[in-house]
């Protein structure tokens, strides 16, 4: 839960997929639709996540006692959930949907499903279906999604969609997607008005870690290519699952590589645009934790006297060298991170939230006051930043630490405080739910 809260506090969110080549789907485990549906519902609350995505292959495509039982509880989990997105991630063809694939969304409709979204599989279709692939790996993705979409049409569902190949070497062996292959699915994408996501198989393949590999390596994508390469591609295309786009925010200043000398105070600096509105406000985090916000372009802040090293888990690294991608603590005695010791000995803050309490319940558009306790072992804190859903709501400096959180939303939430003290220590109250 720490890596998703870290994550929502610098601007995205996670997608919780169930299903997958390997293991076994929750609806081929479970055999009625009530207790199914509360598996289902006890992870969304546990995680907090706003989308669903079930991931339907391999036999379980075929297994149709399990896809109507499935549907059956994703039909209740949108009754009780109505801001749910639910997506299906299914295998396709350059052709569509595969037969089984497509008894799925079928059945979805006739079970009273809301499909959102429906994110294809573009990989690994097989010389029958897909011949001379070389160079053509694009255009049969582009086909896969446009003949999806179709299909999706015909059943009477009017679906957004996502389109996501194995980058790279795929299973397949004379099936390869390479860079230009994901240029032209990108270019095709920003085109549509209803697709809103390209995604990828995998993300930890991205590096060209084992150019020329003739097989799929789940650790490297089998191309000569740069670290990244897909991701940073992808990542100018800017889908939306609704009418309001994300902004778009990049760091200035300081830039990538730059190091700094001890107790230095270095300005942060950003830009921030929206497609589709205005920027309200850039909060500006180091190593997690939130400094501040700038509500005015151009957008920067002060990052007082900076520490030795790169602080991790109340613990100093060193690099021994530049990287990217590689948490301390995870690289081993030969590796990047070089442990240094702890964060300049300095103790981290304690911080309890007093209000609301665990379970409270509100009603939908009130205003709670979010309060909460923060000491210091061995100095003083700085301030107190509140988060719900791993959102940062705003920060207080003076005790007693509150801020209001207006026009609650309707759902269960998770709140979170974090104390920060005068030489940068953090502390991290449990997670408290309400709802």
């Amino acid at each position: 839960m720490d890596e998703i809260i870290a994550l929502r506090q610098k601007g995205g969110d996670v997608i919780i997929s169930f299903g997958g080549a390997n293991g076994t789907e929750l609806a081929m485990c479970h055999h009625d639709v009530d207790t199914l549906q509360a598996a289902y519902q006890s992870v969304i609350d546990r995680y907090q996540v706003t989308w669903v995505d079930f991931d339907i292959e391999g036999w379980a495509v075929g297994d149709r006692p399990s896809i109507d039982l499935r549907n059956k509880a994703i039909q209740g989990l949108q009754a009780a959930n109505p801001e749910l997105t639910v997506a299906f991630c299914l295998p396709a063809l350059p052709s569509g949907l595969t037969h089984d694939a497509l008894y799925v969304l079928e059945n979805a409709r006739d079970n009273g499903v809301r499909v959102d979204v429906v994110n294809v599989m573009a990989m690994d279709y097989g010389d029958w279906a897909a011949p001379t692939p070389e160079g053509n790996m694009g255009q049969y993705a582009i086909d896969a999604g446009d003949n999806t979409y179709q299909q999706a049409l015909a059943l009477g569902l009017n679906p957004l969609m996502g389109v996501t190949p194995m980058i790279g070497q795929n299973d397949v062996a004379s099936e390869r997607f390479y860079l230009s292959d994901a240029e032209n699915l990108l270019s095709w994408a920003e085109t549509t008005d209803w697709v809103v996501m390209l995604s990828m198989w995998s993300a930890g393949r991205d590096n060209g870690n084992c150019a020329d590999k003739v097989w799929a390596d789940p650790t490297c994508s089998g191309l000569a290519q740069a670290e990244f390469a897909f991701t940073d591609l992808f990542a100018g295309f800017n889908g939306s699952i609704g009418g309001n786009k994300s902004p778009l925010t990049t760091i200035t200043s300081p830039l990538e590589g730059d190091t700094f000398d001890l107790g230095e105070t270095v300005i942060l600096s950003a830009d921030a645009t929206d497609p589709d509105g205005t920027i309200a406000q850039v909060a500006f985090f180091v190593d997690g934790v939130s400094l501040g916000v700038d509500a005015d372009a151009p957008y920067s802040l002060s990052w007082e006297d900076v520490p030795e090293g790169a602080c991790h888990n109340g613990k100093t690294w060193r690099a021994k060298w530049w990287t990217r991608g590689e948490e301390p603590g995870t690289t081993g005695q030969w590796g990047v991170w070089k442990e240094m010791g702890g964060c300049d000995g300095n103790a981290a803050p304690t911080v309890v939230i007093t209000s609301p309490l665990d379970g409270d319940r509100f009603d939908s558009g009130e205003t709670v006051i979010l309060s909460a306790d923060a000491t210091d072992p061995d100095g003083t804190i700085a301030q107190v930043a509140f988060f719900v859903n791993g959102v940062f709501l705003g920060v207080d400096a003076d005790a007693p630490y509150s801020l209001s959180w207006e026009d609650v939303p309707e759902g269960a939430h998770l709140i979170t405080a974090v104390a920060t003290d005068d030489r940068g220590a953090a502390g991290i109250s449990l997670e408290f739910p309400t709802q």
